[in-house]
Protein backbone atom coordinates (compact mmCIF):
# COMPACT_ATOMS: atom_id res chain seq x y z
CA UNK A 1 0.00 0.00 0.00
CA UNK A 2 2.94 2.51 0.72
CA UNK A 3 4.81 1.20 -2.12
CA UNK A 4 1.55 1.70 -4.62
CA UNK A 5 1.40 5.52 -2.95
CA UNK A 6 4.32 6.48 -2.94
CA UNK A 7 4.84 5.70 -6.94
CA UNK A 8 1.44 6.64 -8.06
CA UNK A 9 2.34 10.16 -5.74
CA UNK A 10 5.23 11.58 -8.00
CA UNK A 11 3.69 10.59 -11.77
CA UNK A 12 2.88 14.08 -13.48
CA UNK A 13 4.15 16.39 -10.92
CA UNK A 14 6.73 17.35 -13.16
CA UNK A 15 7.14 21.20 -13.37
CA UNK A 16 7.38 22.32 -17.41
CA UNK A 17 10.53 24.07 -18.57
CA UNK A 18 7.89 27.19 -20.04
CA UNK A 19 6.99 27.53 -16.73
CA UNK A 20 10.33 28.16 -15.98
CA UNK A 21 11.15 30.51 -18.96
CA UNK A 22 7.57 32.41 -18.16
CA UNK A 23 8.63 33.07 -14.42
CA UNK A 24 12.47 34.22 -15.77
CA UNK A 25 10.87 36.19 -18.33
CA UNK A 26 8.47 38.23 -16.64
CA UNK A 27 11.02 38.99 -13.80
CA UNK A 28 13.80 40.13 -15.93
CA UNK A 29 10.95 41.99 -18.38
CA UNK A 30 10.13 43.82 -14.71
CA UNK A 31 13.81 45.02 -13.58
CA UNK A 32 14.72 46.12 -17.16
CA UNK A 33 11.84 46.46 -19.79
CA UNK A 34 14.22 45.17 -22.61
CA UNK A 35 10.55 45.10 -24.83
CA UNK A 36 11.40 48.53 -25.49
CA UNK A 37 13.57 49.42 -28.60
CA UNK A 38 16.11 51.52 -26.89
CA UNK A 39 16.75 49.49 -24.30
CA UNK A 40 17.21 46.36 -26.35
CA UNK A 41 19.87 47.71 -28.04
CA UNK A 42 21.43 48.93 -25.21
CA UNK A 43 21.25 45.30 -23.69
CA UNK A 44 22.66 43.61 -27.01
CA UNK A 45 25.38 46.03 -26.72
CA UNK A 46 26.10 44.93 -23.39
CA UNK A 47 25.81 41.53 -24.44
CA UNK A 48 28.81 41.38 -26.83
CA UNK A 49 31.20 42.90 -24.88
CA UNK A 50 29.81 40.30 -21.91
CA UNK A 51 30.52 37.45 -24.43
CA UNK A 52 33.94 38.53 -24.59
CA UNK A 53 35.04 38.37 -21.32
CA UNK A 54 32.67 35.32 -20.44
CA UNK A 55 32.69 31.75 -20.95
CA UNK A 56 29.70 30.87 -22.62
CA UNK A 57 28.61 28.17 -20.40
CA UNK A 58 26.61 29.34 -17.64
CA UNK A 59 28.20 33.28 -18.15
CA UNK A 60 29.56 33.06 -14.94
CA UNK A 61 33.33 32.13 -15.04
CA UNK A 62 35.68 35.08 -15.93
CA UNK A 63 37.34 34.02 -19.15
CA UNK A 64 41.23 32.99 -17.78
CA UNK A 65 42.50 33.24 -21.12
CA UNK A 66 41.41 36.81 -21.98
CA UNK A 67 43.75 39.85 -21.87
CA UNK A 68 41.44 41.31 -19.54
CA UNK A 69 40.97 39.10 -17.05
CA UNK A 70 40.42 40.20 -13.08
CA UNK A 71 40.69 44.02 -14.99
CA UNK A 72 38.26 46.62 -14.13
CA UNK A 73 36.72 45.71 -16.91
CA UNK A 74 35.53 42.38 -15.92
CA UNK A 75 34.15 44.05 -12.35
CA UNK A 76 32.26 46.08 -13.95
CA UNK A 77 30.60 43.45 -15.97
CA UNK A 78 29.75 41.90 -13.76
CA UNK A 79 28.27 44.86 -11.10
CA UNK A 80 26.02 45.53 -14.19
CA UNK A 81 22.43 45.26 -13.92
CA UNK A 82 22.56 43.88 -17.41
CA UNK A 83 24.86 40.92 -16.27
CA UNK A 84 22.43 39.84 -13.88
CA UNK A 85 19.23 40.24 -16.38
CA UNK A 86 21.22 38.38 -19.17
CA UNK A 87 21.91 35.79 -16.28
CA UNK A 88 18.28 35.21 -15.73
CA UNK A 89 17.10 35.02 -19.15
CA UNK A 90 19.61 32.81 -20.69
CA UNK A 91 21.05 30.63 -17.26
CA UNK A 92 18.24 30.02 -14.93
CA UNK A 93 15.25 28.52 -16.91
CA UNK A 94 17.84 25.90 -17.56
CA UNK A 95 19.36 25.58 -14.18
CA UNK A 96 15.69 25.99 -12.46
CA UNK A 97 14.86 22.78 -14.90
CA UNK A 98 17.50 21.10 -13.84
CA UNK A 99 17.45 21.73 -10.03
CA UNK A 100 13.67 20.62 -10.01
CA UNK A 101 14.56 17.44 -11.64
CA UNK A 102 16.66 16.54 -8.86
CA UNK A 103 15.22 17.70 -5.57
CA UNK A 104 12.13 15.66 -7.10
CA UNK A 105 14.05 12.42 -7.79
CA UNK A 106 15.60 13.49 -3.92
CA UNK A 107 12.28 13.22 -2.42
CA UNK A 108 11.36 9.89 -3.87
CA UNK A 109 14.08 8.44 -2.10
CA UNK A 110 13.13 9.89 0.72
CA UNK A 111 9.74 10.25 1.15
CA UNK A 112 9.05 10.61 5.28
CA UNK A 113 11.11 13.58 4.41
CA UNK A 114 8.51 14.99 1.91
CA UNK A 115 5.80 13.90 4.38
CA UNK A 116 7.59 15.59 7.50
CA UNK A 117 7.83 19.02 5.02
CA UNK A 118 4.41 18.75 3.96
CA UNK A 119 3.09 18.95 7.42
CA UNK A 120 4.78 21.85 8.49
CA UNK A 121 2.78 25.28 8.77
CA UNK A 122 6.23 27.03 7.44
CA UNK A 123 8.86 25.43 5.24
CA UNK A 124 11.88 27.55 5.94
CA UNK A 125 14.56 27.26 2.92
CA UNK A 126 18.07 28.65 2.72
CA UNK A 127 19.83 29.35 0.03
CA UNK A 128 23.55 29.57 -0.27
CA UNK A 129 24.81 31.73 -2.64
CA UNK A 130 21.33 32.17 -3.87
CA UNK A 131 22.09 34.49 -6.94
CA UNK A 132 18.94 35.03 -8.85
CA UNK A 133 17.32 32.46 -6.25
CA UNK A 134 17.12 30.13 -9.18
CA UNK A 135 17.21 26.45 -6.80
CA UNK A 136 14.37 28.43 -4.44
CA UNK A 137 12.08 28.76 -7.21
CA UNK A 138 12.65 25.04 -8.21
CA UNK A 139 12.50 23.73 -4.91
CA UNK A 140 9.14 25.87 -3.98
CA UNK A 141 7.46 24.41 -7.65
CA UNK A 142 8.02 21.00 -6.69
CA UNK A 143 6.59 21.29 -3.14
CA UNK A 144 3.82 23.12 -4.15
CA UNK A 145 3.21 20.38 -7.22
CA UNK A 146 3.20 17.83 -4.94
CA UNK A 147 1.63 19.56 -1.96
CA UNK A 148 -1.24 20.62 -4.36
CA UNK A 149 -2.25 16.25 -4.56
CA UNK A 150 -2.64 16.56 -0.79
CA UNK A 151 -5.08 19.23 -0.96
CA UNK A 152 -1.92 21.25 0.79
CA UNK A 153 -1.13 25.20 0.60
CA UNK A 154 2.58 25.75 1.64
CA UNK A 155 3.94 28.71 3.01
CA UNK A 156 7.24 29.56 2.95
CA UNK A 157 10.36 31.68 4.63
CA UNK A 158 13.18 31.52 2.32
CA UNK A 159 16.64 33.59 3.05
CA UNK A 160 19.20 34.12 0.78
CA UNK A 161 22.44 34.38 1.81
CA UNK A 162 25.31 36.40 -0.81
CA UNK A 163 27.76 38.12 -0.45
CA UNK A 164 26.83 40.56 -3.43
CA UNK A 165 24.23 42.83 -2.26
CA UNK A 166 23.04 43.64 -5.87
CA UNK A 167 21.68 40.56 -6.38
CA UNK A 168 19.31 41.61 -3.60
CA UNK A 169 16.26 43.27 -5.66
CA UNK A 170 16.88 40.42 -8.57
CA UNK A 171 16.24 37.79 -5.66
CA UNK A 172 12.74 39.54 -5.09
CA UNK A 173 11.72 40.30 -8.17
CA UNK A 174 12.16 36.46 -9.63
CA UNK A 175 10.31 35.02 -6.05
CA UNK A 176 7.13 37.55 -6.66
CA UNK A 177 6.24 35.81 -9.80
CA UNK A 178 5.51 32.74 -7.24
CA UNK A 179 2.06 32.39 -6.34
CA UNK A 180 3.34 31.79 -2.96
CA UNK A 181 4.79 35.43 -2.17
CA UNK A 182 1.68 37.48 -3.55
CA UNK A 183 0.25 37.67 -0.25
CA UNK A 184 1.87 38.13 3.37
CA UNK A 185 2.18 34.31 4.65
CA UNK A 186 5.40 33.77 2.75
CA UNK A 187 8.74 35.14 4.00
CA UNK A 188 11.41 36.05 2.01
CA UNK A 189 14.90 37.49 3.85
CA UNK A 190 18.09 38.07 2.18
CA UNK A 191 21.61 38.44 3.91
CA UNK A 192 24.67 39.58 2.67
CA UNK A 193 27.93 37.63 3.93
CA UNK A 194 30.85 36.25 2.88
CA UNK A 195 30.14 32.24 3.21
CA UNK A 196 33.74 31.60 2.19
CA UNK A 197 34.82 33.05 5.51
CA UNK A 198 33.72 29.79 8.21
CA UNK A 199 34.88 32.14 10.80
CA UNK A 200 33.16 35.08 10.02
CA UNK A 201 29.56 33.54 10.07
CA UNK A 202 26.98 36.03 12.05
CA UNK A 203 24.24 35.09 13.91
CA UNK A 204 21.79 36.00 11.64
CA UNK A 205 23.69 33.66 8.90
CA UNK A 206 24.28 29.96 11.66
CA UNK A 207 20.71 30.56 12.66
CA UNK A 208 19.24 30.69 9.07
CA UNK A 209 20.74 27.53 8.23
CA UNK A 210 20.40 26.22 11.54
CA UNK A 211 16.56 27.02 11.33
CA UNK A 212 16.24 25.61 7.39
CA UNK A 213 14.42 23.06 6.82
CA UNK A 214 16.19 22.36 3.18
CA UNK A 215 19.81 23.89 2.59
CA UNK A 216 20.35 24.73 -0.92
CA UNK A 217 24.15 25.03 -2.32
CA UNK A 218 23.45 24.69 -5.70
CA UNK A 219 26.11 27.34 -7.40
CA UNK A 220 28.21 27.69 -4.53
CA UNK A 221 30.61 24.99 -4.46
CA UNK A 222 30.88 25.95 -8.56
CA UNK A 223 32.00 29.14 -8.15
CA UNK A 224 34.77 28.12 -5.09
CA UNK A 225 35.97 25.45 -7.67
CA UNK A 226 36.62 28.41 -10.09
CA UNK A 227 38.56 30.18 -7.15
CA UNK A 228 40.09 27.63 -5.92
CA UNK A 229 38.72 27.42 -2.50
CA UNK A 230 38.15 24.11 -0.50
CA UNK A 231 34.81 23.92 -0.66
CA UNK A 232 34.99 20.97 2.05
CA UNK A 233 37.42 23.47 4.28
CA UNK A 234 35.66 26.30 3.98
CA UNK A 235 31.85 25.47 4.43
CA UNK A 236 31.38 23.65 7.33
CA UNK A 237 27.31 23.93 6.93
CA UNK A 238 26.82 20.54 8.47
CA UNK A 239 28.27 22.05 12.00
CA UNK A 240 25.12 23.72 11.79
CA UNK A 241 22.39 22.45 10.00
CA UNK A 242 21.36 19.35 12.17
CA UNK A 243 17.82 18.23 11.16
CA UNK A 244 17.84 20.10 7.71
CA UNK A 245 17.51 18.48 4.26
CA UNK A 246 21.05 19.41 2.44
CA UNK A 247 20.85 19.52 -1.45
CA UNK A 248 24.21 20.06 -4.02
CA UNK A 249 24.01 20.37 -7.68
CA UNK A 250 27.02 21.11 -9.15
CA UNK A 251 28.43 22.05 -12.73
CA UNK A 252 31.56 20.46 -14.11
CA UNK A 253 32.85 22.60 -17.03
CA UNK A 254 31.84 20.29 -19.52
CA UNK A 255 28.15 20.48 -18.62
CA UNK A 256 27.69 17.11 -16.64
CA UNK A 257 26.22 16.80 -13.71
Amino acid sequence: MEDSLHSNFFQNSSIHDNEFCTIFFEAAKKLFDFEKERNAEELNRYYGNFHKHFNIYFGIRVNPGHPDYDSETVKLLKDSLYYRIIYVLRNSPILSSAVAFHFQNVLKEDFSYLRKLIKKEKIKICSIGGGAATDVVAVVKILDSLANKMDKRLDFEITIIDLDANWKNTCFTVLSFLKDFDDATSKINFVQADISDKNSYSAEVIKSIQEADVVLMVMLLYDFKNTNIDAKETVKVSHFSHNSYQFFFTVTSNGQN
